[in-house]
């Protein structure tokens, strides 16, 4: 098979699998372009031209497997469960602000500490009540992060962390 069509097949989302499934082969035979023989190249150019890509679900979902690696990474650190990690990946057709605060509001401040010493977030928490922020700013800011689908995720983290460890001592104060 000629390099310049793996190229077009590889650039071509859930193309490769399929294109082995067209053709009777194995998908690995499509991933390395020599072991396809040549005799498959014209039914695999006409599959090609007729392919449909599948839509991907939203840019949220997009965004969110490209920092999957990179979430995973500090989920673990964190000590998150791998339970709890694809509780939060199956959550894919909410944004990732919503799973992220999804996993503090189960997990609670601990966690959130936890997690924000993973990703250098300077986290003041109140040392007295007058410092505490009131449950009005607090849900603003809530409201604030959730409206926020594609900021980065070290942001939300950061943000997130924020508003547990607040809530959490506003109710240690009270």
């Amino acid at each position: 098979m000629s390099e310049e069509l793996l190229i077009k097949m590889r650039s071509m989302r859930g193309c490769p699998v399929k294109a082995a499934a067209h053709l009777g082969i194995t998908p690995s035979a499509i991933t390395n372009w020599k072991a396809v023989p040549k005799r498959f190249e014209k039914k695999l150019r006409a599959f090609l031209d007729t392919y449909k890509a599948p839509k991907p679900k939203s840019k949220v979902y997009i965004k969110w497997r490209d920092d999957e690696r990179v979430i995973l990474c500090d989920m673990k650190a964190a000590g998150a469960s791998n339970a709890d990690i694809a509780l939060v990946l199956k959550r894919e057709e909410i944004s990732i602000a919503q799973q992220i605060s999804f996993l503090f509001r189960r997990h609670g401040p601990d966690w959130a500490r936890m997690l924000s010493a993973t990703t250098e977030c300077d986290l003041d928490e109140p040392s007295c009540p007058n410092e505490a922020w009131s449950e009005a700013k607090i849900d603003k800011e809530e409201h604030r992060l959730r409206s926020l689908p594609l900021a980065s995720f070290r942001d939300i983290i950061a943000l997130d962390a924020q508003i547990s460890l607040t809530r959490h001592s506003a109710g240690r104060h009270a």
